[in-house]
């Protein structure tokens, strides 16, 4: 379990209650969870989350460490198709002997979008979550839910209504989740990034 706060004295307290309720040991500050590394800037008041190390393992593992990197997650010039399948059992067994298998099965028709992917993750290592005051801007920690209520014409109007939920129009050129739905330019998805307050440590 982790806490964070910019109060010592409200992370004290947080404790306090977890204490009453079920046995804890305090391990202290917390470098690295789930592969995740946990830096503190106190200079610049932010702290970063950011997986570089196992981003790093993996590109070890495929031997291209030291290899060419993108920007993009996702080449626009990339046309998956069935043609490209596996046919035959010359082809299986091929590709049994390549280590793309270990990320893509038998997908022969992958192979080259993984490239791609290992690229971007070289090329984006060093990419993470910044919490705290970035550039003079405060960063809050915001929740959001994606409800299945929406569906349901009669609910949906009723939580609006009762003021429940507040629902807001994101323009596409805000529209972070955008970029999850299809290939954007480089600059846009830049954007995204800075909107979502991810930088490069």
């Amino acid at each position: 379990m982790l806490i964070a706060c910019k109060s010592k004295a409200e992370i004290g307290s947080t404790k306090s209650l977890f204490k009453k309720e079920f046995d804890m040991k305090e391990l202290g500050e917390a470098k690295k969870i789930l592969g995740m590394e946990i830096v503190r800037d106190l200079s610049h008041k932010i702290l970063r989350v950011s997986q570089s190390g196992y981003v790093s393992k993996i590109l070890n593992n495929f031997r291209i460490e030291n290899g060419k990197s993108v920007k993009m997650p996702f080449g626009r010039h990339f046309k998956l198709s069935l043609k490209d399948y596996l046919v035959g059992d010359c082809d299986v067994e091929w590709m049994s002997k390549v280590l793309y298998a270990n990320a893509v099965g038998s997908l022969m028709y992958l192979m080259e979008e993984v490239k791609w992917i290992l690229k971007y993750l070289r090329g984006t290592a060093n990419v993470g979550l910044v919490y705290g005051t970035n550039r003079g801007n405060h960063v809050d920690v915001t929740g959001f839910v994606d409800s299945d209520y929406a569906k349901d014409p009669d609910k949906g109007r009723e939580v609006v209504e009762a003021k429940t939920v507040k629902v807001l129009n994101v323009g596409t050129e805000h529209n972070v989740a955008d970029a999850l739905t299809k290939v954007v330019p480089g600059l846009k998805l830049q954007h995204f990034l800075e909107l979502l307050k991810v930088d490069v440590g």
